[in-house]
């Protein structure tokens, strides 16, 4: 049961990106993404489609977040 203080209200859609790296190489998707009702919500990616083939690092103490596809 989702407590409704903590419920973000939104869909689910469908999204064609590019990603474009330093280097400029482009990697294109289309991937499942949530979609909140107002844009004080990032968009959240899924698992599937996009973060299912990257390789994800994090680094909260430098408050960075990279994806690295093979």
């Amino acid at each position: 049961m989702v407590q409704k203080a903590c419920a973000i209200p939104g869909r689910v859609g469908i999204l064609s990106m590019t990603l474009l790296d330093p280097r400029g190489r482009r990697y294109r998707l289309t991937v499942r993404a949530f979609l909140a009702q107002t844009p004080e919500v990032p968009l959240i990616l899924g698992f599937q489609d996009c973060l299912e083939k990257a390789t994800t690092h994090l680094s909260y103490p430098r408050k960075e977040a990279w994806l690295e596809f093979d």
